[in-house]
C-alpha cells in the first residue's frame, strides 16, 4: 500500500478531506497514490503542505515516515 494512503488511515479520514487539511489539491494526492510515489519523488510544498496537514514540521515528518525506514 501506497505510503501516502497508509497515513490518510492512520488519520482516519479520506483523500479529500486530508487533501483540504492539507491545502493540496486531491488530483495531486490521487496521482502519488496510483502512481505509487515515494516520499523522495514529491516536491518540498506538498512535503510540507502534508506534514502541515499532520501538524508536523518537514523534518517530525521525515524523521516519523521517511527515516525510520531506512534506520
Amino acid at each position: 500500500m501506497n505510503w501516502l494512503k497508509k497515513i490518510i488511515e492512520e488519520q482516519d479520514t479520506t483523500v479529500y478531506k486530508f487533501a483540504q487539511r492539507c491545502d493540496i489539491g486531491k488530483d495531486i494526492f490521487y496521482k502519488i497514490i496510483n502512481r505509487d510515489s515515494g516520499v523522495e519523488n514529491i516536491s518540498v510544498s506538498t512535503m510540507d503542505g502534508i506534514a502541515k496537514g499532520l501538524d508536523m514540521t518537514i523534518s517530525e515528518f521525515l524523521d516519523k515516515y521517511v527515516n525510520k525506514k531506512r534506520g
